[in-house]
């Protein structure tokens, strides 16, 4: 078992020093230190939640409030902080998949 948690241990860092990670970082620090970036992000955390608590009541949604989530999708996607964030978290995740198929590729032929 010590081995394994060694390899595991081993593992963890090579991904945290990955440049993929960094450069995940680095895009999220860019955002986190960008007012119009952030305050977009919780403008459509705040949408989406009123929304959702439309829904969870059964009251139907309004277009206009579709309408307002869609043009905060919009401004999202026109941000460029925004918009590499996106990236490098698909980069990220890619490599995280990877990694778990790799492991999974040596497992598959274990009957559990």
């Amino acid at each position: 078992m010590n081995n394994i948690t060694a390899l595991a241990k081993t593992l963890g860092i090579a991904l945290a020093e990955h440049s993929r990670t960094q450069d995940l970082l680095a895009a999220q620090k860019v955002v986190n230190n960008d007012n119009n970036a952030d305050a977009l992000v919780q403008k459509f955390k705040t949408q989406l939640e009123t929304m959702q608590s439309y829904e969870a009541k059964g009251q139907q949604v309004a277009p206009e409030q579709k309408d307002k989530l869609e043009q905060i999708r919009t401004e999202i996607s026109n941000n460029p902080a925004l918009a590499e964030l996106t990236k490098r978290q698909v980069a990220f995740v890619e490599m995280m998949k990877t990694v778990k198929t790799t492991i999974d590729s040596h497992l598959g032929d274990l009957d559990i």
